[in-house]
């Protein structure tokens, strides 16, 4: 697949990273690709940014205070998205 049909398939992407260097990082890189890019810094900020709008793709740490990556991963499912992460 290449980017240019990965881009037009994937619109909107959740990143969510503590670190907010990594997060900040991670958002530069795809925004070159022309992805919009939600940035979070932990599991109860993505609950809400999906919750508003859900995403395409999720790209979500495993180790984060206050909701870690797994619980946050259990909730989005339990919600009935079907957003891969």
């Amino acid at each position: 697949m290449t980017n240019r049909i990965a881009s037009q398939q994937i619109q909107r992407i959740v990143i969510v990273k503590d670190d907010r260097a990594v997060r900040d990082s991670i958002a530069t890189v795809l925004r070159l690709k022309e992805y919009v890019i939600e940035p979070c810094k932990d599991g109860e900020d993505a609950l809400l940014a999906i919750e508003n709008e859900p995403p395409d793709a999720i790209i979500l740490d495993i180790m984060m205070p206050k909701l870690d990556g797994l619980s946050a991963t259990r909730e989005i499912r339990r919600r009935g998205y079907k957003t891969p992460s």
